[in-house]
């Protein structure tokens, strides 16, 4: 989409966003396992990361929109008699 003002033209693209569902469930189960602390973080091309989400695990996955990029998925706090999983990375250059 482009329109112009005094004498410039401005170019917007819309990129199209995509679904990413977290679920978090224990090594030898199939049920959701609340409990968990998630971050997501965008990953900047410096390597910057800048937190975007966070939520504590419940019955049910998490969903999110990211629009296209580079992410980092986190666990930092595990439940009660688990270990932390290892870190994910999601996107174009993953």
């Amino acid at each position: 989409m482009s329109f112009y003002r005094t004498g410039k033209t401005f170019t917007f693209t819309n990129a199209k966003r995509q679904k990413l569902i977290v679920s978090k469930k224990s090594a030898t189960g199939s049920d959701e396992l609340p409990g968990a602390k998630l971050v997501v973080y965008s990953v900047g091309s410096d390597g910057t990361q800048s937190e975007i989400d966070s939520w504590k695990t419940e019955s049910t996955p998490h969903e999110m929109q990211l629009s296209p990029g580079n992410y980092l998925l986190r666990e930092t706090y595990a439940p009660a008699g688990y270990a932390r999983s290892e870190e994910r990375r999601v996107g174009k250059e993953c």
